[in-house]
């Protein structure tokens, strides 16, 4: 399996038996079959991430509520086979894309839902009733037709162009109602 540019040579704990430790937690990690995460787990070993930060990364990105194990500690020393989880913040200090792969797995399950999310708008945007309202506005703002008044901007250059009753009319147009709320 190919190991990300700059991971080829990690150490994760030093000693004698420093391998074995690795090869018999790794087997014994990828035996169980309790574990939520492990579908994520073997997609990052494929991106070519090391067997103990795939584990750690898929684990960090779970909800905090729920995650097996608790902690990070229980994590390094239960699953990984380390003594500490001070091999945890080294990994993290040597490779920022660590953290970087947490945030894009988070954002990952927020996207696998997208398309629900954009259909129930557009349900709820679509009802006539007044509850719908602050659906169609958030509608109408993501497709572009609406700009609520507080975002509109007037650039100095269109100041310095503008006639005395321009200037006025854009003086008076933050007290103005347009009709919509």
């Amino acid at each position: 399996m190919a190991v990300l540019p700059g991971m080829e040579d990690w150490v994760d704990e030093e000693g004698p038996n420093a391998e074995e430790v690795s090869r018999e937690a790794q087997e014994a990690f990828e035996a169980r079959d309790d574990v939520p995460w492990m579908k994520d787990y073997y997609a990052l070993r494929q991106e070519g991430w090391p067997w103990r930060v795939a584990v750690y990364i898929a684990w960090a990105s779970t909800p905090a509520k729920g995650r097996w194990p608790k902690t990070q500690e229980e994590l390094a020393t239960q699953v990984l086979g380390l003594r500490s989880s001070r091999a945890i913040r080294r990994w993290k200090e040597k490779n920022p894309a660590i953290e970087d792969r947490i945030l894009q797995a988070q954002r990952e399950l927020l996207f696998m839902y997208r398309r629900d999310v954009f259909e129930a708008l557009v349900e709820s945007a679509s009802d006539p009733s007044p509850r719908s309202h602050p659906d169609r506005r958030l509608y109408l703002e993501m497709v572009g037709e609406y700009t609520p008044k507080q975002e509109l901007t007037v650039g100095a250059s269109d100041l310095e162009e503008a006639d005395e009753a321009e200037l006025r009319a854009l003086a008076a147009a933050p007290g103005e109602d347009d009709g919509v709320e």
